[in-house]
């Protein structure tokens, strides 16, 4: 059975965001209940992608906006997405969605590594999802990440744990270590013994909370790692977090995974490859993409 894996990661971040905004559309305070029950109901459509459920001559200008926005995320095309919504948040500060617009500008930046423009000091945001402020402030002192494909498509062989999950070498400034393939994780995750036995620097001595599967909040560490390899893919100055040896081998107890593992490729790191996974034969296709996610 084939998999083909893209764009995952930014749509469990936007359905999230999206969920919240129902939340908030709800505690507003209005009159009008037949319209606050269309904007709910067109919000949780929005979130589960469920556009066959809107009918576009019932939209107004605001929901026709936020809908382009959404066509703008689905084509992971992340400038135009940071662009537009400066410009609707600029013109239409008085627009029903500003609180999903904030949280899609705040994304948008995330995914293309601006992390000096999610500072404080900026004049859009204030939406801050697991302590982006200090992770921001850390990310910024490092060279923006960057990938290489030194072949245009490698064939990797992975194994599973009994929970299916994808385990897969990759060599970390150099050094082989198996990391769990995980597009549902935001950042890529190192455990503290990789981060020493790497020499992965520390960019800040002021933790971040990280919240796991069973909604735990943990200790996180910002570092970055100079090269990170995956077959003939390599990924320069990637962002990442430091997680307690401890805490990491909970979260894969938690998800079935006994098998001995050093980290977790997240989403941020993965979005500008394309993904081909092969359960069947076990092998994991890395592909360079058409375009550009970015």
């Amino acid at each position: 059975m084939m998999f083909l894996v893209e764009k995952y990661g930014f749509l469990l971040l936007f359905c999230a965001l999206t969920l919240m905004g129902c939340a908030t559309q709800s505690k507003r305070n209005s009159l009008n209940v037949r319209n606050d029950f269309f904007n709910q109901t067109f919000l949780q459509a929005v979130k589960n992608l469920s556009f066959d459920k809107i009918e576009p001559s019932e939209l107004d200008a605001s929901h026709l906006d936020l809908l382009g926005v959404v066509q703008l995320v689905l084509k992971s095309q992340f400038e135009q997405v940071e662009s537009k919504v400066k410009r609707l948040i600029s013109e239409r500060n008085d627009s029903q969605f500003l609180a999903e617009y904030f949280r899609l500008l705040s994304f948008s930046l995330i995914f293309q590594s601006k992390w000096k423009e999610l500072l404080p000091s900026s004049s859009y945001y204030f939406f801050d999802p697991d302590s982006v402020f200090l992770l921001a402030r850390a990310f910024s002192q490092i060279e923006k990440d960057t990938i290489v494909f030194w072949k245009e498509a490698d064939t990797l062989s992975f194994f599973t744990a009994p929970s299916g999950a994808i385990i897969v070498k990759v060599l970390v400034n150099g050094r082989a270590r198996n990391f769990w393939f995980d597009t549902g994780t935001n950042y890529t995750i190192v455990s503290s013994k990789t981060a020493e036995d790497c020499n992965l620097p520390i960019l800040s001595t002021e933790k971040s909370k990280a919240i796991t599967l069973t909604n735990f909040r943990v200790d996180v560490i910002p570092t970055y790692i100079r090269s990170l390899k995956i077959g003939e893919i390599e990924l320069l100055n990637q962002p990442c977090l430091i997680v307690d040896d401890f805490n990491l081998k909970l979260r894969l107890f938690a998800s079935n995974i006994s098998t001995e593992i050093y980290g977790i490729l997240g989403w941020k790191s993965l979005q500008n490859c394309k993904f081909t996974i092969d359960y069947k034969n076990r092998i994991l296709i890395i592909q360079k993409p058409r375009y550009e996610y970015r």
